[in-house]
């Protein structure tokens, strides 16, 4: 005696238990198969559908009310979600390091007989970064990144002197400004020295900039992780603190 599949395979697992449920004991979608492929599901299909058609002609209101809760589904799935100010604050202290470094680029890469006017340039350019760096880094909660701030200002204040031949001033906040006619008698050689050569203050300075750069850009990303739910939310626990 042969046992046919053709239409229920349900009767096989009969014996098993179904109160677990999400488990192979909990067979009832072959039942579910047998009648999707046997052609009864899809005449239940057009059989409701035929009816909710001859509603929707009937009843003008219901049919508004569906289409107005599938838009507010569709909505609901495109919808982009907001990114933290957390994490806008440490992509702001990432940006501005990436600039202080093409700054101090610029810099070291001015010869010697370079026009003034393009060298005023470029040292203005490097203070207006390292002030941004100031603002945006001070502006989050990461450690690391506030250490590293720390690291530039204590670099800064013990090249004053020379920092002060070019015109340029530690202000009592931590930031730099720019005297053009201080800068105008200065002596152009002093940039080479403090933004050219490997060991410069420049150099010190780019090391914390890049480390900055890289820890924001880091935070950033782990700040804000899509989740299942369509939102963003931030990473924790104590694998991760235990390895930042």
């Amino acid at each position: 005696m042969s046992i046919s599949l053709k239409n229920d395979y349900s009767f096989l697992f009969s014996g098993l238990n179904k109160s677990v449920s999400g488990t192979a004991a909990d067979m009832s979608w072959l039942s579910d198969y047998a009648s999707i492929k046997s052609g009864s599901y899809g005449k239940l299909m057009k059989s409701y559908y035929s009816t909710v058609a001859g509603d929707d002609k009937s009843d003008s209101s219901s049919k508004d009310s569906r289409s107005s809760v599938l838009e507010s589904l569709t909505s609901a799935r495109v919808q982009t979600p907001t990114v933290s100010s957390e994490t806008k604050a440490f992509n702001k202290a990432a940006a501005a390091a990436d600039s202080l470094q093409n700054s101090i680029k610029d810099l070291g890469a001015i010869k010697e007989d370079a026009d003034d006017d393009k060298v005023y340039e470029a040292l203005s350019g490097y203070v207006k970064n390292y002030n941004s760096v100031v603002d945006t880094a001070s502006a989050t909660a990461d450690k690391s990144i506030g250490n590293r701030l720390d690291s530039i200002k204590n670099t800064t204040a013990s090249s004053e002197k020379d920092l002060n031949s070019l015109g340029i001033t530690v202000g009592k906040d931590g930031k730099l400004s720019i005297d053009k006619e201080k800068f105008a008698a200065a002596d152009k050689s002093r940039v080479q020295d403090l933004f050219a050569e490997r060991r410069s203050y420049a150099a010190n300075v780019n090391v914390s900039a890049a480390m900055i750069q890289s820890t924001a850009g880091y935070d950033a990303a782990r700040a804000n992780t899509y989740t299942a739910a369509g939102s963003y939310s931030p990473v924790t626990g104590s694998l991760w603190d235990s390895t930042t």
